[in-house]
């Protein structure tokens, strides 16, 4: 057994696990989707560092009035109802532990992110890092897909996008239907 496929096993002995997802639907919708929509345009601000992306403007502030039109509907929420109102999801509940997991503990990644540069907690970021790689063992053991299979298609992804290097023209004209078929082979055990 490799380390990894150690560690999800590990991992999954201090898994919590419910039969089903019940929240309250438009407090879950709403802030999933304020998320997405922040994520997007810190997409695009990644790709512009990193790639010479250009910006989508239309898409930044098209997202930008998603985030304001779904912060709107939270002020307005009946928070007496918040607890005691819940709508049963039909969502595989440790996809979705493993989802919105690595999405909160990005988050607290987010919230560690000194842009200065000054005060950066290597120790914090490290256990973050850790506690994202915890819901990403749950995930792969709820797809029956192994950790090396993953990484193994991730890197065959790569090679094909940036067949010697990495240059900013193949970050941005991407062959996502190749990338998608590399991605196809990966196989469940």
């Amino acid at each position: 057994m490799s380390q990894l496929e150690q560690f999800v096993v590990d991992a999954i002995k201090t898994e919590s696990r419910v039969e089903s997802i019940k929240a309250n639907e438009e407090l879950l919708t709403a802030t999933l989707q304020i998320m997405i929509h922040a994520g997007n345009i810190l997409d695009q601000i990644k790709k512009n560092t990193f790639y010479d992306k250009p910006f989508d403007v239309d898409a930044l502030i098209n997202h930008a009035h998603e985030i304001n039109d779904f912060v709107l509907l939270l002020n307005h929420i009946d928070t007496n109802t918040i607890v005691d109102n819940k709508t049963e999801f039909g969502v595989n509940p440790r996809l979705f532990h493993s989802i919105v997991g690595i999405a909160t503990e990005s988050t607290e990644l987010l919230e560690a992110l000194d842009l200065s540069g000054t005060k950066m907690d290597n120790v914090n970021l490290g256990e973050e890092f850790g506690d994202i790689d915890w819901y990403k063992a749950i995930g792969c053991d709820e797809l029956n897909i192994s950790w090396d299979t993953i990484l193994n298609a991730v890197i065959a992804k790569l090679k094909e996008r940036y067949p010697d290097n990495f240059t900013s023209e193949d970050a941005i004209n991407r062959n996502l239907d190749k990338e998608r078929e590399i991605l196809n082979t990966m196989e469940t055990e």
